[in-house]
């Protein structure tokens, strides 16, 4: 630790100390940053083991809530009972388009002709939100109706794309596809075979492929 930067270079001493038998192709590194802040953390592929990261923060001391018990001070307005699972679901369907389409578009040449027609499609978006790949849901819906722009792809970004569009229609829709294991598993190749970088989005896809299939046994 120097200042308030922290490394750690021993990973296997890491995981002994945490009691985790370390195979690193089970692991991701996911690391964030802006101007105020850096942050790495081990994300496990199968999130079957919680992530590893190291965050400092200070905390204001309690003053009347106790540890141990509920710490509600007004009642929710809607009854627990009355919350339904599905609304989570669909929440998480919309936060994975909007992740997946922004690391496809990030890495797509800027110098072709399918990203210079995302600038005339697109005119009022900002050129900064373009190069990083922020859409909105009704941009992407659009963009996904769009055979021109498939027209202009080539190569992986044109594979990238394919797959994405197939996710979208038979996972993160209304219907599942029989063979929605296999799309997903092909969207994670193309999008690594790209050379997008793993995003938490990305990384999610993983346990959201687990939490569908016990949706659907249940």
């Amino acid at each position: 630790m120097e200042m308030d930067l922290v490394a750690c270079t021993d990973i296997d001493g890491l995981m002994q100390t945490l009691s985790i038998n370390h195979i690193p192709l089970d692991w991701r590194l996911f690391i964030d940053s802006s101007k105020l802040s850096l942050k790495a953390v081990l994300l496990h592929n199968g999130s079957n083991l919680t992530s590893i990261h190291y965050s400092r923060k200070d905390w204001p001391a309690r003053k009347s809530l106790e540890s141990g018990i509920m710490n509600v001070e007004n009642q929710p307005l809607v009854e627990l009972c009355k919350i339904l699972l599905p609304c989570l679901y669909l929440y998480l369907n919309s936060y994975l388009k909007l992740g997946l389409t922004k690391n496809s578009v990030k890495t797509m040449n800027q110098e072709e002709p399918a990203f210079t027609y995302l600038r005339e499609r697109f005119p009022r978006l900002s050129e900064a939100k373009l190069k990083e790949g922020i859409f909105i849901g009704p941009q992407i819906r659009d963009l996904i109706k769009d055979e021109y722009f498939e027209k202009l792809l080539q190569g992986d970004e044109k594979a990238v794309w394919e797959s994405f569009k197939f996710v979208v229609k038979g996972f993160l829709g209304n219907r599942r596809a029989q063979n929605y294991e296999e799309l997903v598993n092909k969207v994670l190749q193309s999008y690594k075979k790209l050379g997008c970088n793993m995003s938490l989005k990305i990384h999610f896809l993983h346990p959201h492929l687990d939490f569908s299939q016990r949706i659907v046994v249940q």
